[in-house]
């Protein structure tokens, strides 16, 4: 079909309808690029009831059907129930216009197919709440079931506490149930939301849907840089990451990042790690927080014997960006370690401590 058919085709159904009609059918739609008004605005504008324009869109609706139907619309319904059914019989309100206009003529309204949609009795149009979002599906599904797989799947992402696939979804519910169904009904339900990775989650985990500067910040590093990174290097990719600005509200005016805003959340996030001129690593990754005085505490404390200076500094540099001199010049604070016979080195001993330690064990 040649762009704009379905515009032309829509023009020629609604034709034989008096004018009246014409006027609440293109109100009630927003035919042609208007915005489609409530029974509600429509009534107040014409001086009837919302009930009285809904029965008359319904009878203009069923008078349209009573024609012959046109082969250009049986061709657009038969397009239609394909992609619907190959869908998983259920499919978000954009997602299934956008696909139609690709067939049809992309520069067809987007009225016009919801109009021509409406015209045959096969279809459902959910028009969203606080829950869904607006969808299509076909008129023989049962809306509780929807309802229920969608909160069976949120059940599910709960328990675990962590993004997982769409197979691994299916192997916790039902098995007999379409698995693009499945995928298509977490995509209308607002609570569920979907990373790069394929993985989906809670729309209120910052890992699905980050919104602030440290969240993207962690989404990154964890799924994307796997490594430490300087945090002004971090700024740019905060800048240039498309699926993160893309999560923005479209109608709130993106704010840009800056390198020192970005620094100062990391700082206060316990999630990242400063290791060394100006690069941060993630806490999960194994890294500790503290300055390096703390790292070598903690790398005595967790040996069994006391080490050598060389050792020290070998396992003191696998969590910080740190110099051997550096190191070194922490090694000798001897408020804090202090040196054994051999020239190892031990945290020091609190005065007093052993002492009490020995009569405890010795009572």
């Amino acid at each position: 079909m040649a762009k704009n058919t379905l515009t032309d085709l829509t023009e020629k159904l609604i034709k034989d309808l008096s004018n009246r009609d014409q006027k609440i059918i293109k109100k009630r739609f927003g035919l042609f690029d208007k915005k489609p008004m409530t029974f509600n605005a429509i009534g107040q504008e014409f001086k009837v009831t919302r009930e009285r324009i809904r029965q008359i869109q319904e009878e203009c609706l069923s008078d349209i059907r009573s024609q012959k139907t046109p082969a250009k619309l049986k061709d657009f319904i038969n397009a239609a129930k394909k992609i619907l059914k190959q869908s998983g019989n259920v499919l978000e309100e954009k997602i299934f216009i956008n696909e139609l206009k690709e067939k049809f003529g992309d520069n067809t309204p987007d009225s016009v197919v919801s109009f021509l949609l409406n015209l045959d009795e096969n279809f459902y149009y959910f028009s969203g709440n606080n829950f869904f979002k607006p969808f299509w599906c076909f008129a023989n599904i049962d809306l509780n079931e929807i309802k229920k797989l969608a909160e069976d799947i949120e059940s599910i992402l709960k328990e675990k506490q962590t993004p997982i696939t769409l197979n691994e979804i299916k192997k916790e519910i039902d098995g007999s149930i379409n698995l693009k169904h499945i995928q298509n009904v977490m995509y209308i339900y607002k609570k569920i939301g979907r990373n790069p990775f394929g993985q989906f989650g809670l729309i209120s985990w910052s890992i699905i849907n980050p919104l602030n500067a440290r969240d993207k910040a962690y989404f990154l590093m964890k799924y994307y840089l796997k490594k430490p990174i300087h945090f002004k290097v971090l700024t740019n990719h905060l800048k240039e990451s498309e699926f993160l600005n893309a999560t923005q509200a479209v109608n709130r005016k993106r704010k840009e990042v800056s390198i020192q805003t970005v620094h100062n959340e990391l700082i206060k996030d316990p999630r990242f790690v400063l290791v060394g001129h100006g690069h941060y690593a993630l806490t999960e990754w194994g890294y500790q927080p503290g300055v390096i005085k703390d790292i070598i505490s903690q790398v005595l404390q967790t040996s069994n014997s006391p080490l050598s200076e060389k050792e020290i500094i070998s396992k003191v540099k696998e969590q910080r960006m740190a110099k051997d001199n550096t190191i070194k010049f922490n090694l000798r604070n001897n408020n804090k370690f202090e040196r054994t016979h051999d020239g190892k080195y031990q945290i020091k001993a609190m005065p007093g401590i052993d002492d009490e330690n020995k009569s405890i064990l010795s009572a």
